[in-house]
């Protein structure tokens, strides 16, 4: 068994077995159920290039299991972030009283679409797909082909981060720096996937991506915390104390957020230098040996679903 289908069976099983908790809103399920559907989007479509298996609408079944829990798992987040807000500031106790209340009300209405979109997912399903995934590569897969698919995606995935990191510059900006964040958690996730066979490059980039990763993460969730002063500000305009409350807290957490672009900043250069290591040992599984067989194997096999 290969490490990239024993990574399918085993996040499979993980996400499926505890869907049903994470729709009853508990917290560590969501969680592991969000890592483990990333972590299968990350794998299946090296696995559906290896096997010539068209496994995009597997993908899209996995990925709506990611977004139910995505809006829910942000609106934990911050209402966490509320709830541990120091209280002695230039606001008032009323203004985080206020604002945990509104994070409450939004917890409550995401559990409720969470709970209807999970209603709609059928687990064992998506669990037999995904090991008759797991089995085509155990069982008909090509070394070349796997390490041409494994390099492809990995090349792909580190374009993607390097293209967003220099669009984006040095400027602080919401939408881009999200962007960032994104496509390094989709890398390192694709790095996780026979990451031996990049001679362990893909080792230390992983732990890079895991440092950038926390950072944005962590500056996302006060920027998500920022919008919802603001929309609390913006809402408590008939009371000027509250509001002059909220805006106070509203600059307390663009300093932080500007803190922590700098810092990601200052990390630039060293990942830069990582993602150039990933490209080149991507590079080199490329051989042409392998590009001959999977030629040679593509000619001849057509492609079959993920349910076939």
């Amino acid at each position: 068994m290969t490490v990239l289908s024993r990574a399918i069976r085993q996040n499979a099983l993980r996400m499926t077995s505890k869907l049903s908790s994470a729709g009853d809103g508990d917290r560590d399920a969501i969680h592991d159920v969000r890592v483990a559907s990333r972590r299968l989007r990350a794998a299946l479509p090296i696995a559906g290039e290896a096997t010539r298996t068209d496994v995009r609408p597997l993908v899209r079944d996995v990925r709506r299991v990611t977004r139910a829990f995505s809006r829910l798992r942000e609106s934990d987040v911050v209402l966490g972030l509320v709830q541990s807000w120091p209280a002695n500031g230039p606001w008032s106790g009323s203004a985080l009283t206020r604002l945990e209340t509104r994070c409450e009300q939004l917890r409550a209405r995401e559990h409720r679409a969470a709970s209807e979109a999970i209603a709609r997912v059928d687990p064992d399903d998506l669990l037999s797909q995904c090991r008759a995934i797991a089995r085509a590569l155990s069982r008909d897969t090509e070394p070349a082909a796997l390490a041409a698919a494994l390099a492809g995606e990995t090349r792909r995935r580190t374009r993607a981060l390097a293209e967003a990191i220099e669009e984006t510059g040095i400027v602080y900006a919401v939408e881009p720096l999200h962007r960032i964040r994104l496509a390094a958690k989709k890398l390192r996730y694709t790095l996780e996937v026979e990451s031996r066979a990049l001679a362990g490059t893909g080792s230390k980039a992983r732990r890079q991506l895991r440092a950038l990763q926390t950072r944005l993460g962590d500056l996302h969730d006060l920027q998500i915390l920022q919008q919802h002063v603001r929309a609390a500000a913006a809402e408590a305009a008939a009371e000027p104390s509250l509001g002059e409350d909220l805006a106070a807290m509203d600059r307390s957490i663009e300093v932080r957020c500007r803190r922590a672009h700098a810092s990601i900043l200052r990390t630039r250069p060293g990942l830069e230098a990582a993602l150039a290591e990933v490209d080149r040992a991507a590079r080199a599984l490329l051989v042409p040996r392998a590009l001959g067989r999977m030629a040679r194997m593509h000619g001849h096999r057509g492609r079959k679903t993920a349910a076939g």
